[in-house]
């Protein structure tokens, strides 16, 4: 129980910290703050991905989870949505009784899961934007397939909320670097609920797609 309450203070320290980040940042009135969304989605959106690896915790260990999002990007906002999987080891021993072996297996844990996201970009300059993001995801954990039987051992699916203060730096006009910081409360499985400190690899497609329009158009002429 104490466990549990130290964690969730830490998830809404993060997020309280991400909001007054914000708005200590942004100098707009609530009704400006409205008006630059209402005009930003009014924009033509363009089209971004980013690869993702997210470091975090699971229990006491460090571990990574990779994923790729993409999604629109809209002026000041983007939203998307992206695929995550564990990519370190992570195993646990589980007694299997056969006919023919009875002793303990170790059984590689996985971790997928899906995501939807939006981004709010409360500064930008010629290279660097500052954001704060909201990622909501839906995804399932288990240990296996054990290689003897098959099986699959504490199978789980679990909702994760991920709260996030991000950075992103443009290195050319199609390529950029992001890192984020923030935690992650997971509903449904144990072990998951942990700080988060992100770094990507951000192509701006809608960027590629014209400059390749534009070069092909000058091959013709």
């Amino acid at each position: 129980m104490m466990y549990s309450r130290n964690v969730l203070k830490h998830a809404l320290r993060t997020f309280f910290f991400a909001v007054f980040f914000l708005l200590s940042n942004v100098n707009e009135s609530h009704a400006q703050f409205m008006d630059s969304i209402r005009f930003s989605l009014k924009k033509r959106p363009t089209l971004f991905g980013t690869l993702d690896t997210r470091n975090t915790f699971i229990g006491s260990r460090r571990a990574e989870i990779s994923g790729i999002k993409g999604g629109l990007r809209f002026n000041k906002f983007r939203i998307g949505a992206g695929y995550h999987f564990l990519s370190t080891g992570s195993y646990r021993h589980f007694p299997i009784i056969t006919n023919e072996y009875t002793g303990l297996s170790y059984v590689k844990r996985e971790i997928k899961y899906g995501a939807v996201f939006a981004d709010y970009v409360f500064h930008k300059g010629k290279r660097w934007e500052y954001m704060v993001a909201m990622q909501l995801g839906f995804g399932r954990s288990y240990f296996g397939p054990e290689m003897i039987t098959g099986h699959i051992f504490n199978d789980r699916l679990f909702v994760v909320y991920e709260p996030t203060i991000s950075a992103e730096y443009s290195i050319f006009k199609w390529l950029g670097v992001s890192g984020k910081y923030g935690y992650r409360v997971a509903f449904g499985v144990d072990q998951m609920t942990a700080p988060i400190y992100a770094f990507g690899l951000d192509l701006y497609w809608g960027t590629i797609y014209r400059s390749t329009v534009k070069w092909l158009k000058s091959r013709k002429d």
